[in-house]
């Protein structure tokens, strides 16, 4: 799959994960990102084409200069592009990704139960859509 654009595949249907996205939109000043949601055709193309089940959604995924990043990489890059103040919290890649793994293993797994889940997707501003 041939990325122009730094994309960030994530859970539509997840409350926090809609929510992140929301922060992105707000604090990506460059429009560094399009969004992708994972169910979507593109979504589930990225997830088959990078190894995951586009039927599971246990990660989102940030495909970047032709790499992909998954679970706490994948978080970490986005704050680390949206710039400062955001870019601070990169010094988090200092906790072993196993780690760090483990912990975004354990909100993902809870994500629906502990923030809800979205039955209707929220529709991006004019100035947001791409």
């Amino acid at each position: 799959m041939r990325v122009d654009q730094p994309m960030i595949v994530y859970d539509r249907k997840c409350m926090l994960c809609s929510t992140s996205m929301a922060f992105v939109i707000r604090h990506d000043r460059q429009r560094l990102f399009r969004l992708v949601p994972a169910q979507s055709e593109l979504g589930r193309a990225a997830y088959r084409d990078h190894g995951l089940d586009p039927d599971a959604l246990a990660t989102m995924i940030v495909i970047d200069g032709g790499r992909a990043r998954t679970e706490s990489d994948a978080a970490l890059h986005i704050l680390a592009s949206l710039g400062w103040p955001w870019r601070a919290v990169a010094v988090a890649r200092i906790v072993p990704c196993p780690v760090r793994n483990a912990v975004y293993r354990w909100v993902a797994r809870n994500r629906y139960r502990w923030f809800g889940t979205r039955h209707a997707c929220a529709l991006p501003g004019a100035d947001e859509a791409q």
